[in-house]
């Protein structure tokens, strides 16, 4: 059964998985770019916690 047959056949299903929808070296040098969580600050509220990233001139370009 394919990707697609299966979700149509699903009546709960709320997601899906592409696998591979780009190559892996894309992937690599995207995943590459995040900063470190050393270089992150932790935001902690109610609803969520998080790290933010906001010196973004410091990042580099893809």
């Amino acid at each position: 059964m394919t990707t697609k047959e299966q979700f149509l056949a699903s009546k709960s299903q709320l997601f899906f998985c592409l696998e591979t929808l780009l190559h892996e070296e894309i992937l690599l040098a995207i995943y590459n770019q995040f900063p470190r969580l050393g270089k992150t600050v932790a935001k902690d509220s109610f609803r969520e916690y998080k790290f933010n990233g906001y010196q973004m001139n410091k990042y580099d370009f893809l």
